[in-house]
């Protein structure tokens, strides 16, 4: 904690110490002629130049004669032409042009009205070689005005462009960046504020507006060429701040859960100003301004004064330095300009709103702990009473699934249990007559007992998880078709793709596929008289299996299955979920099931 502070204040003495040395071999520009009157074009040297020096004001005074004029600085050209220099103005409000020894290079905005702002923004222009003279290089700076402005123009720097350029950077990041950067967060928390539900929270509204009033006054730092009236903008920002200062302060006083006094009177007061402000002239508006200003500094004293007192005695020190900070960062701002560090004076008055705004949200957060700790037994017991019913839930979901776990056993038990009877039951059925007629070849015997284990083993291979694919099943009838297929005569083709590879199929269509292939088979033995038999399968777009059992036989006739035919071959292929197609012609016969996504079943893990 104590490198990290330490780290922090080394790097702002750096800082500040970069900002107030003196840099190389610029020229600090304070002793300049000005003219005053309105001029496209610069005057000669017969009109009535006086002399100024820098900072220089436009006070009600001299703009009752004009707003607009010209200065003039008697400059020496650099030693060395073949280094580009610069003119570096950390400050000209509100506008102006330059141009050196008649030469435009450049202006902060346009010139006519409405005229652009540069309250916050210093500019800064490479001046080209072929501008300077031998001797008797001058430059001039065309500044424009506004009735209602208090124009400034503070001293120009010409030198290294490398350097100046440098400083117009780092005095644009504190003057600009930083002020955005503080409006928007006022404008964050200022609809925070104004969103949070009115609970133990009073005052939360005024303080919304005081966080918004402070944003407007960054107008200038959002849009210095904003398409609007002058005087508008003037009247927005010039209003805005003394009106921040009353909403904070009402703000204040109610999160205390007291009044400011005279409220009422504060608030027509405020509003009389503002259409004074509005209604005068722009030249007189400084006489209704200065007053306000000066109330509006009585009243943010009073409501520092007042934050850091309550938040001291609420044992809420840490928000009393928040505003002891902003203080500091007030005063170090006035420092800085005394002592003429351009570069960043300005930025920690920029701070002085976060400082606000983190001391007001310490605040709000003090606030809603206490909130959070009155509930907090209220919400104990509101969570016993969940706890409660959840254990009552388990219990219950525990029942249901012991009582599908039941279900689903008693219907798999019947499954093998009607599988074992139709298939295997049925073979060894034979197999026992067979025996018990006398009349049995050994040959016939076996080739039933080994259809019977082979019914057996597809039964028990049903149940098998992760290894029931459509190839996986069809590739377990190989070795008894193929068999089957050559004690008949016939030869077998086989073709069976990936397709369906990884979706693993329920038992029950497992068994289903089995049937399929076995009836389709038999009917061909049976009675196609084919010499070739094919299995095959394949797949459509990934989400679609096919396969098929075809003959070479005589076709044209309806297969038979026990007498059923057909119909034994379609309910099953409607129980697996596929579609069943038959194709039979003297050319032979085709039974093809087709199974979609879900028939497939889901991907194995």
């Amino acid at each position: 904690m104590n490198r990290t502070a330490g780290a922090a204040s080394l790097a702002i003495f750096l800082v500040l110490a970069s900002a107030c040395a003196d840099h190389g071999r610029r020229v600090e520009l304070t002793e300049a002629e000005l003219w005053i009157g309105r001029a496209a074009q610069l005057p000669g040297d017969g009109a009535a130049w006086k002399p100024v020096r820098l900072p220089d004001r436009w006070p009600a005074e001299r703009r009752r004669i004009a707003v607009e004029g010209w200065y003039r600085f008697a400059v020496a050209p650099p030693a060395d032409q073949a280094e580009p220099w610069a003119l570096f103005v950390p400050r000209i409000y509100p506008n102006g042009a330059f141009f050196v020894n008649g030469v435009a290079i450049g202006a902060g905005g346009r010139m006519q009205p409405p005229i652009s702002r540069n309250s916050f923004r210093p500019l800064c222009f490479v001046i080209p070689p072929s501008a300077w003279r031998a001797r008797d290089n001058w430059i001039q700076v065309h500044f424009a005005g506004t009735p209602g402005s208090l124009g400034r123009l503070e001293p120009i720097f010409v030198g290294p462009a490398g350097e100046l350029l440098a400083d117009a950077e780092l005095m644009r990041f504190f003057h600009m960046t930083l002020p955005q950067l503080s409006a928007l967060l006022c404008l964050v928390l200022a609809a925070a504020i104004a969103m949070t539900p009115p609970i133990r929270l009073g005052g939360q509204l005024w303080f919304a507006a005081g966080l918004v009033c402070i944003a407007l006054t960054t107008l200038s730092a959002f849009l210095p060429d904003a398409p609007l009236p002058n005087r508008m903008v003037e009247w927005i920002v010039g209003s805005a701040l003394p009106w921040a200062g009353l909403c904070f302060a009402i703000g204040v006083c109610r999160r205390w859960g007291l009044r400011l006094p005279a409220e009422r009177a504060w608030l027509t007061a405020y509003a009389l100003a503002a259409m004074a402000f509005a209604a005068l002239p722009a030249l007189h508006v400084g006489r209704v301004w200065v007053p306000w200003m000066a109330a509006t500094v009585g009243l943010a004293a009073f409501t520092a004064a007042r934050l850091m007192l309550d938040a001291w005695r609420n044992r809420a020190r840490w928000l009393a330095w928040a505003g002891l900070a902003g203080i500091a960062a007030g005063l170090l701002d006035l420092a800085l300009n005394a002592l003429g560090a351009n570069a960043v004076h300005g930025a920690f008055a920029a701070l002085v709103p976060v400082l606000f705004v983190l001391g007001f949200g310490g605040s709000l957060l003090v606030t809603l702990l206490s909130a959070l700790r009155e509930s907090d037994v209220l919400n104990r017991t509101l969570d016993a009473r969940v706890a409660e019913r959840e254990r009552d839930l388990a219990v219950s979901y525990e029942q249901l699934r012991g009582a599908e776990r039941e279900r689903a056993l008693s219907e798999e038990r019947a499954r093998l249990m009607r599988d074992v009877h139709d298939g295997t039951g049925g073979k060894l059925v034979t197999a026992l007559s067979l025996l018990r007629s006398g009349l049995a070849a050994p040959a016939e015997l076996e080739e039933t007992l080994a259809d019977a284990l082979d019914d057996l083993n597809l039964t028990i291979h049903s149940v098998r998880p992760g290894a029931s694919d459509l190839p996986g099943v069809l590739g377990l009838l190989r070795p008894r078709l193929d068999r089957q297929t050559r004690q008949h005569g016939l030869r077998l083709h086989w073709a069976i793709s990936d397709a369906g590879e990884g979706r693993d199929l329920s038992p029950e269509r497992v068994m289903h596929v089995i049937r399929i292939v076995q009836e389709s088979v038999s009917n061909a033995l049976r009675h196609a008289g084919a010499s070739q038999l094919r299995i095959a399968s394949g797949g459509g777009n990934g989400e679609t299996a096919w396969f098929e059992i075809a003959d070479d036989g005589r076709g044209g006739a309806e297969p038979r299955v026990d007498g059923r035919g057909l119909a034994n071959l379609a309910q099953r292929a409607e129980l697996l979920g596929g579609r069943l197609e038959l194709h039979s012609d003297a050319t032979g016969t085709r039974v093809r099931v087709t199974l979609d996504g879900a028939a497939l079943g889901r991907a194995s893990s």
